[in-house]
Protein backbone atom coordinates (compact mmCIF):
# COMPACT_ATOMS: atom_id res chain seq x y z
CA UNK A 1 0.00 0.00 0.00
CA UNK A 2 1.82 3.16 -0.98
CA UNK A 3 0.74 5.90 2.20
CA UNK A 4 0.83 9.51 1.24
CA UNK A 5 1.75 11.74 4.21
CA UNK A 6 1.49 15.58 4.43
CA UNK A 7 4.21 17.60 6.42
CA UNK A 8 4.54 22.00 6.69
CA UNK A 9 8.09 21.81 5.66
CA UNK A 10 9.21 19.95 8.65
CA UNK A 11 12.16 18.11 7.53
CA UNK A 12 12.93 16.40 11.42
CA UNK A 13 9.67 15.29 10.98
CA UNK A 14 10.22 13.85 7.52
CA UNK A 15 13.54 12.03 8.73
CA UNK A 16 11.55 10.16 11.88
CA UNK A 17 9.62 8.73 9.03
CA UNK A 18 11.76 7.80 6.59
CA UNK A 19 14.60 6.72 8.45
CA UNK A 20 17.95 5.68 6.69
CA UNK A 21 16.49 7.12 3.97
CA UNK A 22 17.15 10.37 5.19
CA UNK A 23 20.29 10.52 6.84
CA UNK A 24 21.79 13.65 8.59
CA UNK A 25 23.67 14.96 5.96
CA UNK A 26 20.71 14.45 3.58
CA UNK A 27 18.55 16.11 5.86
CA UNK A 28 20.62 19.09 6.48
CA UNK A 29 21.15 19.40 2.18
CA UNK A 30 17.37 19.40 1.70
CA UNK A 31 16.88 21.77 4.96
CA UNK A 32 19.24 24.58 3.33
CA UNK A 33 18.91 24.32 0.58
CA UNK A 34 15.31 24.40 -0.73
CA UNK A 35 13.40 27.21 -1.06
CA UNK A 36 11.52 28.69 2.47
CA UNK A 37 8.63 29.28 -0.66
CA UNK A 38 7.86 25.30 -0.08
CA UNK A 39 4.90 25.07 2.08
CA UNK A 40 3.99 21.29 2.01
CA UNK A 41 6.12 18.22 1.55
CA UNK A 42 4.09 15.50 0.46
CA UNK A 43 6.00 11.82 1.01
CA UNK A 44 5.02 9.22 -1.10
CA UNK A 45 6.21 5.92 0.28
CA UNK A 46 7.22 3.60 -0.67
CA UNK A 47 8.16 4.65 -4.65
CA UNK A 48 9.56 2.83 -7.14
CA UNK A 49 11.55 4.68 -9.26
CA UNK A 50 12.96 3.38 -12.35
CA UNK A 51 16.61 4.71 -12.07
CA UNK A 52 17.68 3.26 -8.42
CA UNK A 53 15.69 -0.05 -9.68
CA UNK A 54 17.56 -0.41 -12.44
CA UNK A 55 20.96 0.09 -10.33
CA UNK A 56 20.10 -2.05 -7.75
CA UNK A 57 18.83 -5.12 -9.69
CA UNK A 58 22.15 -4.43 -11.60
CA UNK A 59 24.51 -4.05 -8.80
CA UNK A 60 23.18 -3.37 -5.07
CA UNK A 61 20.95 -6.39 -4.88
CA UNK A 62 24.09 -8.59 -5.20
CA UNK A 63 25.52 -7.17 -2.29
CA UNK A 64 25.76 -8.60 1.18
CA UNK A 65 24.61 -5.72 2.87
CA UNK A 66 20.49 -4.98 3.47
CA UNK A 67 19.58 -2.59 1.31
CA UNK A 68 15.97 -1.63 0.29
CA UNK A 69 15.25 -1.73 -3.46
CA UNK A 70 12.00 0.83 -2.81
CA UNK A 71 12.68 4.28 -2.87
CA UNK A 72 10.53 7.59 -1.03
CA UNK A 73 9.35 10.59 -3.06
CA UNK A 74 9.09 13.78 -1.38
CA UNK A 75 6.68 16.25 -3.38
CA UNK A 76 7.05 20.17 -3.42
CA UNK A 77 4.01 22.71 -3.18
CA UNK A 78 4.22 26.04 -3.01
CA UNK A 79 0.91 25.64 -1.12
CA UNK A 80 -0.35 23.52 1.24
CA UNK A 81 -3.49 21.07 0.52
CA UNK A 82 -3.88 22.21 -3.45
CA UNK A 83 -2.02 19.47 -5.46
CA UNK A 84 -1.70 21.11 -8.56
CA UNK A 85 0.44 22.54 -11.63
CA UNK A 86 0.25 25.87 -10.45
CA UNK A 87 1.91 25.49 -6.89
CA UNK A 88 3.78 22.34 -7.93
CA UNK A 89 7.87 22.61 -7.69
CA UNK A 90 9.16 19.05 -8.66
CA UNK A 91 10.00 16.54 -6.25
CA UNK A 92 13.10 14.49 -4.59
CA UNK A 93 13.78 10.94 -4.39
CA UNK A 94 15.22 9.34 -1.58
CA UNK A 95 16.96 5.64 -1.92
CA UNK A 96 18.56 3.73 0.45
CA UNK A 97 22.56 3.91 -0.67
CA UNK A 98 23.27 4.97 3.25
CA UNK A 99 25.35 8.03 2.33
CA UNK A 100 24.45 9.92 -0.73
CA UNK A 101 20.68 9.23 -1.05
CA UNK A 102 18.99 11.47 -2.88
CA UNK A 103 18.70 9.82 -5.92
CA UNK A 104 16.65 11.20 -9.37
CA UNK A 105 15.00 14.45 -8.73
CA UNK A 106 13.46 16.91 -11.32
CA UNK A 107 13.02 20.36 -9.16
CA UNK A 108 12.03 23.81 -10.81
CA UNK A 109 14.73 26.60 -10.07
CA UNK A 110 12.73 28.50 -7.96
CA UNK A 111 12.26 25.24 -5.87
CA UNK A 112 15.73 26.45 -4.63
CA UNK A 113 17.11 28.54 -1.95
CA UNK A 114 19.55 30.12 -3.99
CA UNK A 115 17.25 30.86 -7.02
CA UNK A 116 17.94 33.69 -9.56
CA UNK A 117 16.84 35.01 -12.18
CA UNK A 118 18.30 33.06 -15.86
CA UNK A 119 18.00 31.35 -18.69
CA UNK A 120 17.98 27.78 -18.27
CA UNK A 121 17.64 24.17 -20.23
CA UNK A 122 14.44 22.62 -18.80
CA UNK A 123 12.85 19.56 -19.86
CA UNK A 124 9.25 19.47 -19.15
CA UNK A 125 8.14 16.12 -17.09
CA UNK A 126 4.71 14.76 -16.36
CA UNK A 127 4.58 13.81 -12.73
CA UNK A 128 1.30 11.78 -10.93
CA UNK A 129 0.32 12.32 -7.35
CA UNK A 130 -2.60 10.66 -5.59
CA UNK A 131 -3.75 10.04 -9.77
CA UNK A 132 -3.74 14.12 -10.34
CA UNK A 133 -1.31 14.86 -13.76
CA UNK A 134 0.95 17.25 -12.63
CA UNK A 135 3.75 18.29 -14.91
CA UNK A 136 7.43 20.14 -13.67
CA UNK A 137 9.98 22.28 -15.94
CA UNK A 138 13.41 20.69 -14.58
CA UNK A 139 16.76 19.71 -15.59
CA UNK A 140 17.44 16.36 -14.13
CA UNK A 141 19.55 16.34 -11.18
CA UNK A 142 20.91 13.42 -8.26
CA UNK A 143 23.89 12.76 -5.97
CA UNK A 144 26.22 9.81 -6.90
CA UNK A 145 26.29 7.05 -5.01
CA UNK A 146 29.61 6.44 -4.36
CA UNK A 147 29.89 2.95 -5.83
CA UNK A 148 28.07 2.49 -9.33
CA UNK A 149 28.35 5.94 -10.30
CA UNK A 150 30.13 9.04 -9.83
CA UNK A 151 30.27 13.02 -11.01
CA UNK A 152 30.82 12.05 -14.70
CA UNK A 153 28.33 9.80 -14.97
CA UNK A 154 25.61 11.76 -13.15
CA UNK A 155 26.62 14.88 -15.67
CA UNK A 156 26.19 12.38 -18.26
CA UNK A 157 22.83 11.17 -17.36
CA UNK A 158 21.60 14.77 -16.44
CA UNK A 159 22.57 15.69 -20.17
CA UNK A 160 20.73 12.44 -21.78
CA UNK A 161 18.04 12.35 -19.66
CA UNK A 162 17.08 16.04 -20.80
CA UNK A 163 17.40 15.47 -24.01
CA UNK A 164 15.67 12.32 -24.14
CA UNK A 165 12.51 13.88 -22.67
CA UNK A 166 13.05 16.36 -25.87
CA UNK A 167 13.74 14.77 -28.29
CA UNK A 168 12.14 10.90 -29.40
CA UNK A 169 15.74 10.62 -31.39
CA UNK A 170 17.60 9.92 -27.89
CA UNK A 171 17.09 6.69 -25.79
CA UNK A 172 16.14 7.08 -22.20
CA UNK A 173 19.68 5.42 -20.42
CA UNK A 174 19.88 4.49 -16.89
CA UNK A 175 23.26 4.78 -14.91
CA UNK A 176 24.38 1.52 -15.24
CA UNK A 177 24.26 1.82 -18.76
CA UNK A 178 26.30 5.07 -18.87
CA UNK A 179 28.74 3.20 -16.26
CA UNK A 180 29.41 0.63 -18.96
CA UNK A 181 32.04 2.57 -20.89
CA UNK A 182 35.10 0.65 -21.87
CA UNK A 183 37.67 0.19 -19.71
CA UNK A 184 40.23 -3.02 -18.61
CA UNK A 185 40.03 -2.93 -15.59
CA UNK A 186 36.60 -3.33 -12.91
CA UNK A 187 34.27 -1.03 -13.51
CA UNK A 188 32.41 -1.53 -9.51
CA UNK A 189 33.56 0.33 -7.42
CA UNK A 190 33.40 3.21 -10.37
CA UNK A 191 36.41 5.56 -10.48
CA UNK A 192 35.11 7.98 -12.43
CA UNK A 193 35.42 8.49 -16.44
CA UNK A 194 37.68 10.20 -18.43
CA UNK A 195 37.08 13.02 -20.53
CA UNK A 196 37.71 10.84 -23.33
CA UNK A 197 35.68 7.88 -21.74
CA UNK A 198 32.44 10.57 -21.25
CA UNK A 199 32.84 11.50 -24.62
CA UNK A 200 32.59 7.76 -25.48
CA UNK A 201 29.05 7.57 -23.30
CA UNK A 202 27.74 10.36 -25.12
CA UNK A 203 28.90 8.71 -28.44
CA UNK A 204 26.84 5.64 -27.25
CA UNK A 205 24.07 7.39 -26.81
CA UNK A 206 23.00 8.63 -30.63
CA UNK A 207 25.20 12.18 -30.13
CA UNK A 208 28.47 13.52 -31.94
CA UNK A 209 30.39 15.37 -29.25
CA UNK A 210 33.25 17.90 -29.32
CA UNK A 211 35.64 17.58 -26.66
CA UNK A 212 37.10 21.67 -25.98
CA UNK A 213 40.36 22.20 -24.46
CA UNK A 214 41.48 25.68 -22.49
CA UNK A 215 44.47 26.74 -23.46
CA UNK A 216 47.38 25.50 -21.06
CA UNK A 217 51.37 25.25 -21.17
CA UNK A 218 53.20 22.82 -20.04
CA UNK A 219 52.85 23.79 -16.15
CA UNK A 220 49.55 23.31 -16.59
CA UNK A 221 48.60 26.85 -16.29
CA UNK A 222 45.99 28.60 -18.41
CA UNK A 223 47.20 30.78 -21.48
CA UNK A 224 45.57 33.88 -22.48
CA UNK A 225 43.17 32.84 -25.21
CA UNK A 226 41.34 36.22 -25.82
CA UNK A 227 38.16 34.70 -24.02
CA UNK A 228 37.43 31.96 -26.99
CA UNK A 229 37.04 29.21 -24.29
CA UNK A 230 34.53 31.52 -22.15
CA UNK A 231 33.20 32.28 -25.36
CA UNK A 232 32.24 28.57 -26.34
CA UNK A 233 30.97 27.76 -23.09
CA UNK A 234 28.66 30.81 -24.12
CA UNK A 235 27.17 30.37 -27.31
CA UNK A 236 26.44 26.69 -26.83
CA UNK A 237 24.45 27.33 -23.81
CA UNK A 238 23.27 30.18 -25.85
CA UNK A 239 22.45 27.30 -28.36
CA UNK A 240 20.32 25.45 -25.53
CA UNK A 241 23.12 22.71 -25.80
CA UNK A 242 23.64 21.30 -22.08
CA UNK A 243 27.27 20.28 -21.78
CA UNK A 244 29.46 18.39 -19.84
CA UNK A 245 32.13 20.04 -18.32
CA UNK A 246 35.37 19.19 -16.46
CA UNK A 247 37.42 20.66 -13.93
CA UNK A 248 41.03 18.85 -14.11
CA UNK A 249 42.36 20.26 -11.21
CA UNK A 250 39.67 19.63 -8.92
CA UNK A 251 39.31 15.86 -10.38
CA UNK A 252 35.22 17.03 -10.86
CA UNK A 253 32.24 17.23 -13.69
CA UNK A 254 29.59 19.08 -14.00
CA UNK A 255 27.04 19.94 -16.41
CA UNK A 256 26.20 23.57 -17.96
CA UNK A 257 23.08 24.15 -18.20
CA UNK A 258 22.35 27.86 -18.40
CA UNK A 259 23.25 31.02 -18.03
CA UNK A 260 22.50 34.18 -15.79
CA UNK A 261 21.48 38.09 -16.93
CA UNK A 262 23.27 40.39 -17.84
CA UNK A 263 25.10 42.43 -15.15
CA UNK A 264 27.67 44.50 -16.82
CA UNK A 265 25.98 45.74 -20.22
CA UNK A 266 27.36 49.51 -19.65
CA UNK A 267 30.83 48.62 -18.37
CA UNK A 268 31.57 46.29 -21.28
CA UNK A 269 30.35 48.83 -24.15
CA UNK A 270 32.41 51.45 -22.63
CA UNK A 271 35.35 49.49 -23.15
CA UNK A 272 35.04 47.80 -26.29
CA UNK A 273 34.41 49.53 -30.11
CA UNK A 274 32.94 47.93 -33.10
CA UNK A 275 31.79 44.43 -32.68
CA UNK A 276 31.06 43.53 -29.05
CA UNK A 277 30.49 39.81 -28.49
CA UNK A 278 27.24 39.10 -26.06
CA UNK A 279 29.13 37.04 -24.39
CA UNK A 280 31.06 39.62 -22.73
CA UNK A 281 27.71 40.90 -20.76
CA UNK A 282 27.12 37.47 -19.02
CA UNK A 283 29.29 36.88 -15.58
CA UNK A 284 26.94 33.77 -14.31
CA UNK A 285 26.92 30.08 -15.99
CA UNK A 286 24.29 27.78 -14.16
CA UNK A 287 25.35 24.18 -13.25
CA UNK A 288 23.93 21.06 -12.44
CA UNK A 289 26.61 19.73 -9.85
CA UNK A 290 25.97 16.50 -7.83
CA UNK A 291 27.68 18.19 -5.29
CA UNK A 292 25.38 20.68 -4.54
CA UNK A 293 21.31 20.89 -4.97
CA UNK A 294 20.95 21.53 -8.78
CA UNK A 295 21.20 25.21 -9.95
CA UNK A 296 24.46 26.24 -8.93
CA UNK A 297 26.59 29.06 -10.47
CA UNK A 298 30.07 29.79 -11.40
CA UNK A 299 31.44 33.01 -11.92
CA UNK A 300 33.71 35.04 -14.33
CA UNK A 301 35.03 36.41 -10.90
CA UNK A 302 36.13 34.93 -7.13
CA UNK A 303 32.94 34.99 -5.21
CA UNK A 304 33.71 33.11 -2.31
CA UNK A 305 33.78 29.28 -2.36
CA UNK A 306 32.15 29.05 -5.34
CA UNK A 307 33.64 27.66 -8.72
CA UNK A 308 34.45 30.36 -11.64
CA UNK A 309 34.46 30.14 -15.20
CA UNK A 310 38.24 29.49 -14.92
CA UNK A 311 38.20 26.16 -13.08
CA UNK A 312 36.49 24.66 -16.37
CA UNK A 313 39.61 23.25 -18.41
CA UNK A 314 37.41 20.93 -20.48
CA UNK A 315 33.92 21.27 -22.34
CA UNK A 316 32.23 18.26 -23.70
CA UNK A 317 29.57 19.19 -26.34
CA UNK A 318 26.98 16.69 -27.25
CA UNK A 319 26.21 17.63 -30.91
CA UNK A 320 23.57 16.00 -32.60
CA UNK A 321 24.73 13.48 -36.00
CA UNK A 322 23.89 16.70 -38.27
CA UNK A 323 25.31 19.39 -36.43
CA UNK A 324 28.58 19.78 -38.88
CA UNK A 325 29.70 23.26 -38.26
CA UNK A 326 31.03 24.10 -35.21
CA UNK A 327 31.10 27.33 -33.21
CA UNK A 328 35.30 27.88 -33.09
CA UNK A 329 35.16 27.44 -36.87
CA UNK A 330 32.31 29.58 -37.21
CA UNK A 331 34.05 32.34 -35.10
CA UNK A 332 37.52 32.53 -36.55
CA UNK A 333 37.28 31.71 -40.24
CA UNK A 334 33.80 32.58 -41.45
CA UNK A 335 32.50 35.21 -39.66
CA UNK A 336 35.52 37.87 -40.41
CA UNK A 337 35.13 37.11 -44.23
CA UNK A 338 31.39 38.15 -44.11
CA UNK A 339 31.52 41.14 -41.68
CA UNK A 340 34.32 42.56 -43.65
CA UNK A 341 32.45 41.88 -46.94
CA UNK A 342 29.25 43.73 -45.41
CA UNK A 343 31.76 46.38 -43.31
CA UNK A 344 30.32 46.05 -40.28
CA UNK A 345 33.56 46.86 -38.58
CA UNK A 346 32.43 50.33 -38.73
CA UNK A 347 29.37 50.84 -36.56
CA UNK A 348 30.05 49.61 -32.68
CA UNK A 349 27.11 46.37 -32.91
CA UNK A 350 26.68 43.83 -30.30
CA UNK A 351 26.83 40.24 -31.85
CA UNK A 352 25.17 37.43 -30.33
CA UNK A 353 25.88 33.86 -32.13
CA UNK A 354 23.86 30.62 -31.71
CA UNK A 355 22.93 27.17 -32.98
CA UNK A 356 19.08 26.73 -33.35
CA UNK A 357 17.11 24.42 -35.98
CA UNK A 358 15.37 25.33 -38.88
CA UNK A 359 11.77 24.58 -37.45
CA UNK A 360 12.20 26.06 -34.27
CA UNK A 361 13.50 29.22 -36.07
CA UNK A 362 10.50 29.19 -38.54
CA UNK A 363 8.08 28.65 -35.92
CA UNK A 364 9.97 31.88 -34.84
CA UNK A 365 10.18 34.01 -37.91
CA UNK A 366 5.98 33.17 -38.40
CA UNK A 367 5.05 34.00 -35.20
CA UNK A 368 7.11 37.51 -34.52
CA UNK A 369 8.18 39.13 -37.75
CA UNK A 370 5.93 41.59 -38.88
CA UNK A 371 7.81 42.46 -42.26
CA UNK A 372 5.96 40.05 -44.88
CA UNK A 373 8.98 40.04 -47.34
CA UNK A 374 11.36 38.78 -44.63
CA UNK A 375 8.91 36.43 -43.23
CA UNK A 376 7.59 35.15 -46.89
CA UNK A 377 11.58 34.67 -47.77
CA UNK A 378 12.50 32.67 -44.89
CA UNK A 379 9.76 30.75 -44.69
CA UNK A 380 9.40 29.20 -47.71
CA UNK A 381 13.65 28.66 -48.29
CA UNK A 382 14.47 25.13 -48.17
CA UNK A 383 17.07 24.83 -44.64
CA UNK A 384 18.80 21.91 -43.19
CA UNK A 385 17.96 20.79 -40.01
CA UNK A 386 20.79 22.47 -37.74
CA UNK A 387 21.23 26.76 -38.62
CA UNK A 388 23.77 28.98 -37.17
CA UNK A 389 22.64 32.57 -36.68
CA UNK A 390 24.67 35.71 -36.04
CA UNK A 391 22.46 38.38 -35.19
CA UNK A 392 23.91 42.23 -34.75
CA UNK A 393 22.19 44.70 -32.73
CA UNK A 394 23.34 48.75 -31.76
CA UNK A 395 23.76 49.26 -28.35
CA UNK A 396 19.87 50.46 -27.41
CA UNK A 397 18.19 47.49 -30.22
CA UNK A 398 19.78 45.01 -27.88
CA UNK A 399 18.61 46.37 -24.63
CA UNK A 400 15.03 46.45 -26.46
CA UNK A 401 15.58 42.44 -28.09
CA UNK A 402 15.65 43.71 -30.85
CA UNK A 403 18.24 42.72 -34.16
CA UNK A 404 19.75 45.14 -37.14
CA UNK A 405 21.59 42.28 -39.14
CA UNK A 406 20.79 38.62 -38.94
CA UNK A 407 23.12 36.02 -40.96
CA UNK A 408 22.15 32.70 -41.16
CA UNK A 409 24.53 29.75 -41.80
CA UNK A 410 24.03 26.49 -42.96
CA UNK A 411 24.73 23.80 -39.89
CA UNK A 412 25.85 20.88 -42.49
CA UNK A 413 27.99 23.08 -44.51
CA UNK A 414 30.66 21.30 -46.35
CA UNK A 415 34.33 21.96 -45.82
CA UNK A 416 36.35 24.15 -48.62
CA UNK A 417 32.99 25.03 -49.82
CA UNK A 418 31.73 28.74 -50.27
CA UNK A 419 28.01 28.90 -50.48
CA UNK A 420 27.59 28.50 -46.38
CA UNK A 421 25.22 30.92 -45.89
CA UNK A 422 21.45 30.96 -45.85
CA UNK A 423 20.59 34.95 -45.85
CA UNK A 424 21.98 37.51 -44.94
CA UNK A 425 19.65 40.66 -43.47
CA UNK A 426 21.48 44.05 -43.51
CA UNK A 427 18.64 46.47 -41.87
CA UNK A 428 16.34 46.73 -45.27
CA UNK A 429 18.38 44.55 -47.27
CA UNK A 430 18.02 40.71 -47.55
CA UNK A 431 20.26 38.39 -49.74
CA UNK A 432 18.43 35.06 -49.71
CA UNK A 433 20.56 32.12 -51.02
CA UNK A 434 17.78 29.87 -52.38
CA UNK A 435 18.41 26.94 -54.29
CA UNK A 436 18.10 28.12 -57.34
CA UNK A 437 20.17 30.82 -57.01
CA UNK A 438 20.28 33.91 -55.00
CA UNK A 439 17.50 36.57 -54.32
CA UNK A 440 18.08 40.26 -53.41
CA UNK A 441 14.79 41.97 -51.73
CA UNK A 442 14.30 45.12 -50.37
CA UNK A 443 12.52 44.88 -46.91
CA UNK A 444 10.07 47.65 -45.13
CA UNK A 445 11.65 46.92 -41.91
CA UNK A 446 14.99 47.84 -40.98
CA UNK A 447 14.76 45.35 -37.53
CA UNK A 448 13.55 42.61 -36.44
CA UNK A 449 12.49 41.05 -33.00
CA UNK A 450 15.58 39.16 -31.34
CA UNK A 451 15.68 35.47 -31.69
CA UNK A 452 14.82 33.79 -27.88
CA UNK A 453 13.81 30.15 -28.51
CA UNK A 454 16.39 28.20 -27.27
CA UNK A 455 16.44 28.77 -23.07
CA UNK A 456 13.29 28.64 -20.81
CA UNK A 457 13.61 32.68 -18.88
CA UNK A 458 12.86 32.53 -15.12
CA UNK A 459 12.50 35.47 -13.28
CA UNK A 460 12.41 36.12 -9.48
Amino acid sequence: MIIFKSFARDFEAIQQLVGEFMPERTRVALEQGLSDNIKEILAEIPYVDKDFRDTYYNDFSKRFVDMSRDSVRLHLFSEAGQIRNENYLGFVTLRDTKVYTIGRSYLHPKALKNFDSGYYCLAKFEVQVRGIDLEIEAFPWMEQDGNVSRCAHVAVWGVNRYYSQKKPRYPERFLHEITKHETSTRKIPSKGATVEQIAQILSNGKFSPENYFRAMDNDGKHIDDKGLFDFLIYTYIESGIPCVAGLLKKQHAISIIGHGQIKNFDEVVKENDGIIDSSKFFQEIILSDDNHLPYTRAYSYENGDHLQFDDIDVLIVPFNNKMYLEAQRLYTKILPIFEGHLKLNGEKLVRRIFLTSSNSYKSFIQKYSTDETYKSSQLQMQMPRFIWIAEYSSVEEYKNEIIRHRIVFDATMLNFHDSVFLSIKKSDQLLANYKNGPMAYMLNNKTEKMYKNNLIEVTN
